[in-house]
């Protein structure tokens, strides 16, 4: 999504067998809690169910960030219980806090 030349929003989607995996959902700073970030869920989502044959929708979070988890959940994911280490060695940088995890969420094809 762009705001003239400025990109405010982005989603990435993958498909794997037998579903999507939407990742780097983001929304310039200047531009959150204005709805953007569920406009472009809304919009990987129906993209997803037009074109993709996929039974569910699966992303991951990192468990610190307890509002995303919240946000999405009003959205229909939940938790699937699959909890990874957080890939200290993948130089996606060092936490800054402990016990930071990489949760994964999922949406059953309702979509």
């Amino acid at each position: 999504m762009f705001d003239d030349a400025l990109v405010i929003a982005c989603v990435h989607i993958e498909k794997h067998l037998d579903y999507a995996y939407i990742s780097m959902l983001s929304t310039h700073i200047n531009y959150q809690n204005q709805g953007i970030g569920k406009t472009m869920l809304s919009a990987a989502e129906q993209f997803i169910g037009e074109n993709l044959s996929v039974q569910y929708i699966e992303m991951s979070l990192l468990s610190a960030r307890k509002e995303l988890i919240a946000f999405y959940q009003r959205r229909g994911y939940q938790l699937n219980g699959q909890v990874q280490a957080y890939p200290s060695d993948a130089g996606v940088g060092t936490p800054r806090i402990d016990d930071l995890y990489v949760l994964t969420m999922r949406k059953n094809r309702v979509f």
